[in-house]
C-alpha cells in the first residue's frame, strides 16, 4: 500500500530493478519505506541511498540530534551529521559532530577528531577516502588517515580513476599550487576547481590565473594566456583536453594546446574518446555550424548540443532550419522533421542512435531514424539502450494510463504511473509502477 504524504523525489530503484525505496510523511514525522516495509519514524529523514544489494542507508534527525541508519541498524547520535557517503560495496562514511569537534565515522568507527571537516570524497572503487580537516586555523588533506601539509585553504580532493592518487589545490598566503599526492606544483594567483587527474597520475590538467589572465596547464605544460577560459574538458585518462578560450570579442576552442578558428560565439563543447572534439560555432545571424575535429559542417539556423559516441568516432546533434528541427548524424541530416527533439543517445557500442521527438502534442522514440509508436508522453529513463545496445525501453502514456515499451512494442499492463525505468543487465528491465493505492517494483524480461 502507498502511504499518504509520500515524498515523490525520494523514489529510488536498485541497479538490478528489484528493490524500491522512498520516504513518506507519517503524521508529523518521516519514515523510509524499503520494498513496501516501513522503517522507524524520525523527525526528519535526510539523504537516502539504496545500495546495489538492496539495502537502505540514510541520515535522520531525532530532536536536535542526528544519526545514520544502515540496513535497519541505528548508529550513534551526534550533534550533527555531515555529508553521507556510501560506496558500491556498502561502506558507510560521514562526518559526525560532537560539540565543536568533528570526526569521520566509517562503518560506525570514529576517526581522529578535528576542528572542522569539509568535502569528504571516496575513490571510484570506494577503497580510499580523502577529506579536508581544520587544525589550529590551518587546513590539511587527510588521505586514508594520513595528514598532509597544512595550508591556509585547500580545495575538494580529486581521485585518479584507479584510486591510488589524489590531487587538490592548496593556498598559502595569496598563492595557490596544485598538490598531487604530497608533491607541490608551480604557484599561481588562483586555481579553478576543475582539476582532472588521470590513471596512475600520469596525466593531469587544471585552469589557473596569472594576474588577470587565465591559462590551462596540462601535464605541467602551460598553455597560452586568455581573457577567459569558460570550460575545460578532459578525456577519462586526461591524455587530451579541450577548452573554450575568449580573447577580446572572439572565442576559439583549444585542443591539446592548438587553438582552432575564431568565432563570434561557441556553444556546446564536447570531448570524446580519443580526443575528438565537437562544438557549435556561430557564424552570423541564423548561421551556425557544427565543428568536428576542426572541420565545419553544414550551415543551419541553429545547432544544438553535440553528442559524441562512446568510441569517439560519431557525432549527433539537433539542427533547426526554417523553424523545424531534424537530427544530424555524422553530418548527414535526417529526413524527418519535428517540433521538439530531446536528448540524443548513442548505444554503448556506438552503432545506434535514439532520441525522443515531438510533433503535434504527441511523442515518439526514434531509433536509427525509425519512429516508434506515438504516445501522449514519453517517460524518459536514465538510459534508453540496454547495456549491450540491443534493446530500447521506456515508459509511455496513453492519456492517464502508462505502459512499458520495449523495442517498439507495449510489453506491460497499463498502470496509473511508471517511474524510473532501469535496465537490470542486458536481459531485464525494471520500473516502479503505481496502480490504485499500491506501489509495485516490476521486473520484466527483454525479448
Amino acid at each position: 500500500m502507498i502511504p499518504p504524504g509520500i515524498v515523490r523525489e525520494s523514489f529510488q530503484v536498485s541497479a538490478d530493478a528489484r528493490h524500491v525505496l522512498f520516504v513518506a510523511h507519517v503524521g508529523n514525522r518521516q519514515a523510509v519505506f524499503l520494498d513496501g516495509r516501513q522503517g522507524r519514524e524520525y523527525d526528519n529523514v535526510g539523504r537516502t541511498v539504496l545500495t546495489p544489494r538492496g539495502q537502505a542507508v540514510y541520515a535522520a534527525t531525532v530532536g536536535d540530534k542526528g544519526l545514520v541508519v544502515a540496513n535497519g541498524r541505528e548508529g550513534k547520535l551526534y550533534d550533527a551529521v555531515g555529508a553521507l557517503l556510501v560506496t558500491g560495496s556498502g561502506e558507510v562514511m560521514f562526518p559526525g559532530k560532537c560539540g565543536e569537534r568533528r570526526a569521520m565515522v566509517i562503518n560506525g568507527r570514529e576517526g581522529k577528531w578535528y576542528d572542522d571537516i569539509a568535502n569528504p570524497a571516496t575513490s571510484a572503487d570506494g577503497r580510499h577516502l580523502a577529506y579536508a580537516a581544520a587544525v589550529e586555523g590551518k587546513w590539511t588533506m587527510v588521505w586514508d588517515s594520513r595528514e598532509g601539509k597544512r595550508y591556509d585553504e585547500v580545495s575538494p580532493p580529486v581521485f585518479s580513476p584507479d584510486g591510488k592518487h589524489i590531487a587538490y589545490a592548496a593556498r598559502q598566503d595569496t598563492l595557490w599550487c596544485l598538490v598531487i599526492d604530497a608533491t607541490e606544483g608551480k604557484a599561481y594567483n588562483h586555481i579553478s576547481g576543475n582539476i582532472r587527474l588521470g590513471p596512475d597520475a600520469g596525466h593531469y590538467a587544471f585552469v589557473a590565473m596569472k594576474g588577470r589572465e587565465m591559462l590551462a596547464v596540462h601535464d605541467g605544460r602551460e598553455g597560452d594566456y586568455y581573457t577567459l577560459i569558460a570550460v575545460m574538458l578532459a578525456t577519462d585518462d586526461v591524455s587530451s583536453i579541450a577548452y573554450a578560450a575568449e580573447f577580446g570579442d572572439s572565442v576559439s576552442v583549444v585542443s591539446n594546446g592548438v587553438a582552432g578558428k575564431t568565432y563570434r560565439r561557441i556553444r556546446g563543447l564536447a570531448l570524446g574518446s580519443g580526443g575528438h572534439v565537437a562544438y557549435g560555432a556561430v557564424l552570423g545571424e541564423k548561421r551556425e555550424c557544427m565543428v568536428v575535429d576542426g572541420l565545419e559542417g553544414r550551415v543551419y539556423d541553429f545547432v544544438g548540443q553535440p553528442t559524441i559516441s562512446p568510441d569517439g568516432r560519431r557525432v549527433a546533434y539537433a539542427a533547426v532550419q526554417g523553424g523545424i528541427q531534424t537530427v544530424v548524424v555524422d553530418d548527414r541530416p535526417g529526413n524527418a522533421f519535428y517540433e521538439t527533439i530531446g536528448k540524443l543517445e548513442f548505444s554503448p557500442d556506438s552503432k545506434r542512435v535514439a532520441y525522443v521527438a515531438g510533433r503535434g502534442g504527441r511523442f515518439s522514440v526514434v531509433v536509427d531514424g525509425q519512429e516508434g509508436p506515438w504516445f501522449d508522453a514519453i517517460i524518459e529513463s536514465p538510459a534508453l539502450f540496454s547495456p549491450d545496445g540491443r534493446h530500447v525501453a521506456y515508459g509511455a502514456a496513453h492519456g492517464a494510463k502508462k505502459v512499458l515499451v520495449s523495442d517498439g512494442r507495449e510489453c506491460s499492463p497499463e498502470y496509473d504511473g511508471i517511474r524510473q525505468v532501469v535496465f537490470g543487465g542486458s536481459d531485464r528491465v525494471g520500473f516502479i509502477a503505481l496502480r490504485a493505492d499500491s506501489l509495485l517494483a516490476v521486473s520484466c524480461p527483454l525479448p
